[in-house]
């Protein structure tokens, strides 16, 4: 490895180790990213999530659709959604006749960051216009002789729902530990058993982000009396009233966060939206990293 010592004040250069050694730039790129979107988003730019109702609203009853609108937020969570399905239940929403939409076209769908990093690396989800918990899902494990009991959950501090778009088998062969397949519109997962032990949990990364996102607020929907119909991806850009919205931190805030914990979700959606900013919305990640 090597090193490199400034002065932050000045910007003078000090000592310095394997000065001429190539070596990959890894998550130190992010800062490249962190200025592109600081400077042509803005530092006071925040996501706004919205919970829109496009048809009759009378005395609470929808005669058409809900439509849960993504703006990209790679930091919205299930407390969020609990959050604007309370903000629901407060202006008085009791009944949705209609389909439950989610609308997530504002960014491209990414099925993963990087087809060469492990399958299943919880930092490698897909990306798309509606993230929730960083489009992860957290798989926990305890041994209840002679099985195991396991849960999948949109986990937040405050709301853990369960999911069923992600499922997990425990399967007697001792290699590979993990195994994924698409199937039936589910996330289906293996765990080799003898890696268990007595308990545990890891984060997944997430495939299927719009029904992960819908099931969720499907599930704190009902915890405030709102019924809804299974998730439905629309490609149309709802118009209607507002009903509920998610305000996120400030740019500035978002991408401090991002390069403390090096969070590769934030660093891609931020370098996706600032380049949006400078004409079309790229349809891919290298599209981004060619404009910036």
């Amino acid at each position: 490895g090597g090193h490199a010592v400034g002065d932050a004040a000045t910007g003078a250069p000090g000592d310095a180790g394997a000065r001429d050694v190539p070596l990959p730039p890894a998550s130190t790129a992010k800062a490249v990213t962190a200025l592109y979107a600081h400077e042509n988003l803005g530092p006071d730019f925040r996501y706004e999530t919205t919970i829109v109702a496009p048809g009759p609203n009378t005395n609470g009853r929808l005669d058409g659709d809900l439509v849960l609108v993504g703006s990209g937020d790679p930091l919205l969570d299930s407390d969020a959604l609990g959050a604007m399905a309370a903000d629901l239940k407060a202006a008085g929403l009791v009944e949705v006749k209609g389909r439950f939409l989610i609308y997530d076209r504002v960014l491209p769908w990414v099925e993963r960051i990087a087809f060469e990093q492990p399958e299943t690396a919880g930092y490698n989800p897909t990306i798309t216009g509606l993230n929730l918990n960083f489009n992860r899902v957290h798989f926990e494990w305890t041994r209840a002789k002679p099985a195991y009991e396991i849960t999948l959950q949109a986990r937040a501090r405050n709301f853990r729902p369960a999911v069923t778009v992600s499922t997990m088998d425990i399967v007697d062969d001792r290699v590979p530990v993990f195994t994924y397949r698409q199937e039936h519109g589910r996330d289906r997962w293996t765990v080799a058993r003898h890696a268990l032990g007595n308990d545990g949990a890891r984060w997944l990364p997430v495939r299927r982000p719009v029904a992960y996102a819908g099931e969720a607020f499907q599930s704190v929907a009902r915890s405030h009396g709102i019924v809804l119909s299974r998730a439905t991806r629309t490609l149309a850009r709802p118009e209607g009233q507002v009903l509920a919205r998610h305000r996120s931190q400030s740019m500035t805030d978002v991408l401090r966060g991002m390069l403390r914990y090096s969070t590769n979700l934030t660093a891609e959606v931020a370098g996706l939206q600032a380049s949006a900013a400078l004409g079309d919305m790229p349809g891919s990640l290298r599209a981004s990293a060619d404009r910036m």
